[in-house]
């Protein structure tokens, strides 16, 4: 067997990627706590002096540096800092995660101060965009948390970076819901938004019930702010509540806002009331109906497998290996490999199959390799074995191989093959060498392609 290098040296990029995120991902954290500072009375301007900035005393610049201590400390100085000493701190360095972790932290506490100094710092340095993508986002995400009204105020001044800082914002208060999202509704030029950008940093909020989501969704539409629908990802990250009251407000929705929701909430009454989520899913329009068939086998089968497969069997719909691999993703891996070693054989099945595979690899390696070794079905195993396979490579590599080289093993697809030959190469360059030469020729070709370019590529 071959010896297993630690994490370190095997993803060697994925940890490098992790130190650089974790402090600012920690401070973002924090920063649900640092609301210390007290509102303001009244909506505050962008200022032009120096008074909301204190001191401007040069500081030792900060660093991002490897380690659990060095991350920790970084940490330590962010939750003790003063507003001048954030400043200072933010102006010694260009490193981005560095600068949304200041800025998370700055702005609970002197959020008109932070707001002057980016403005400032835009108006020196013109070509610094990430200024626009990054902390200004998060200035207006934690500022609405502080003081929406002046973060409102000010956000309607500064017009750079607006499609980031206004959805940040927006977002935020929709969060926050009463006071903040019923003043936003009401300031005309809030009127209108457009479609977030992907991808935003910020800061984690809890997620919203679905309920509250389609409230505030209502009350958005009612106030006519149609431009508010296009915050998807407030109401796409809604979770939890209760599943009758989510129903009550469904109903309360527009006809055609309510597919948005339609989907989460089958799956959610499927779970705690499978005979409620049977009537609404049998008053759905077939169009409608078409398009939650996945999400109502989810919910279902953590209820009862048994039942949502023989559901799925009667109503496969027009993509019956889409809703089947919802099936499989949400099933209890053990119990649905039982339902899918007594299924007739068909595509659903395999679909099926493909999805229990990946999702019990990571679950449980030893439980899911064992049950992948006893498949004799040739399409049930061919799949299965495809879905598992870069999860199976990384959990247990040298069982993997054995079992992709061993005779009568399925054929991997060549692009799963220079997946693997890449995974390999940078954790096992014995094993990937070895899966390579044991490939059938013109998979082996694709494996020995990938590898050097591995080589070629870390010179």
């Amino acid at each position: 067997m071959t010896h297993r290098p630690p994490f370190s040296r095997r993803h060697p990029v994925l940890l490098t990627l992790a130190l650089a995120a974790v402090p600012a991902l920690l401070a973002f954290w924090l920063a649900g706590g640092f609301i210390t500072a007290p509102a303001v009375d009244h909506p505050v301007p962008r200022p032009r002096g120096l008074d909301s900035r204190g001191s401007t005393a040069t500081l030792p610049a900060w660093s991002i540096r490897r380690g659990t201590l060095s991350t920790l400390d970084m940490v330590r100085r962010l939750r003790t800092a003063s507003p001048a000493e954030l400043r200072s701190a933010f102006l010694s360095t260009r490193d981005y995660s560095l600068r949304c972790a200041i800025t998370a932290r700055w702005a609970a506490l002197d959020p008109a101060g932070c707001f002057q100094t980016l403005c400032e710092t835009g108006d020196r340095t013109p070509s610094d965009t990430g200024l626009w993508w990054g902390p200004l986002p998060i200035l207006f995400q934690q500022w609405a948390l502080v003081d929406h009204a002046a973060a409102r105020h000010a956000l309607i001044q500064e017009k750079r970076g607006l499609e980031f800082s206004r959805t940040a914002f927006i977002q935020t208060c929709a969060h926050l819901g009463g006071e903040a999202w019923s003043s936003l509704l009401a300031d005309p030029q809030f009127s209108m938004s457009w479609e977030p950008a992907a991808q935003l940093p910020g800061l984690k909020l809890d997620p919203l019930t679905p309920e509250k989501a389609m409230q505030i969704l209502s009350t958005a539409v009612q106030s006519g702010r149609y431009g508010m629908l296009f915050q998807h990802q407030v109401w796409s990250a809604a979770s939890g509540g209760d599943p009758q009251a989510a129903l009550a407000a469904w109903r309360q929705l527009p006809a055609s806002l309510r597919p948005r929701f339609t989907g989460k909430l089958l799956a959610d009454l499927a779970q705690q009331d499978p005979a409620a989520a049977a009537a609404l899913e049998r008053e759905l329009s077939p169009a409608e109906r078409e398009m939650v068939t996945g999400s109502y086998a989810a919910g279902l089968a953590k209820k009862n497998p048994q039942a949502a497969w023989e559901w799925l069997a009667q109503n496969p719909g027009s993509r019956p290996a889409f809703s089947a691999s919802a099936w499989g993703n949400a099933v209890d891996p053990s119990g649905g490999a039982k339902i899918l070693s007594a299924a007739a054989p068909s595509a659903s099945r395999d679909a099926a199959g493909s999805a229990l595979a990946s999702q019990w690899m990571q679950t449980d390696a030893a439980a899911a390799s064992a049950w992948l070794l006893s498949l004799e079905d040739p399409a049930l195993k061919r799949a299965a074995w495809r879905g598992a396979a870069g999860a199976w490579v990384e959990e247990a590599p040298e069982q993997a191989v054995a079992a992709f080289l061993s005779p009568g093993a399925p054929p991997l697809k060549p692009d799963q093959v220079r997946g693997i030959a890449k995974q390999l190469a940078i954790s096992e360059p014995e094993l990937a060498r070895t899966f390579a030469d044991g490939l059938p020729p013109f998979l082996a070709a694709a494996a020995r392609e990938e590898l050097a370019n591995q080589k070629s590529g870390a010179k």
